[in-house]
């Protein structure tokens, strides 16, 4: 081979993968920020984030030693985040809000939203709702339905601990 082709093929394999590290890098960077965001937001009522998950543009986490759960979703023009109490959460539960299709004589559900409701002790104030996923935002699910069972298991089986305690 000559040194000609070395360089030509070096050059277009260089072409080829500038998208895909650029991408790469660029998620890096965006998931670090949401990161930052949600450990930011529990630095503010002087608390620490003992385990967290992120995805797409959102984040959830809960503080072991200081009994609280974090969550921050980032919008095109807006943010949510949340700081609650482990000792005002009274339930949790999923709602899966989808709908059924037919097609070619076979049923199909769409899901449209993933939700963790929270129900708080205080009477006045409506349910939390933390959005896991929304068909008209994310486009397509990844993940999304293993987490917010996961979330779930850990959020509940920290009220029954409480309760139990009490």
């Amino acid at each position: 081979m000559d040194l000609g082709t070395v360089i030509i093929g070096a050059l277009m394999l260089a072409v080829f993968m500038a998208p895909f590290i650029l991408f790469n890098r660029n998620r890096t960077n965006k998931e670090k920020i949401i990161e930052k965001l949600l450990f930011n937001l529990a630095e503010k009522v002087n608390s620490d984030i003992t385990e967290f998950t992120q995805w797409d543009n959102t984040a959830i986490g809960l503080s072991t030693t200081s009994k609280k759960l974090f969550f921050y979703r980032k919008l095109e023009h807006s943010e949510i985040n949340y700081s609650i109490d482990f000792q005002s959460i009274q339930r949790c539960k999923i709602t899966n809000i989808s709908r059924k299709l037919k097609s070619n004589n076979e049923n199909y559900e769409i899901i449209d939203r993933l939700e963790l409701n929270i129900s708080t002790s205080n009477r006045n104030k409506q349910e939390i709702i933390l959005e896991f996923y929304n068909s008209e935002i994310n486009g397509q699910m990844e993940g999304e339905l293993l987490l917010i069972k996961e979330w779930d298991k850990k959020i509940n089986s920290l009220i029954i601990v409480r309760k139990q305690s009490a």
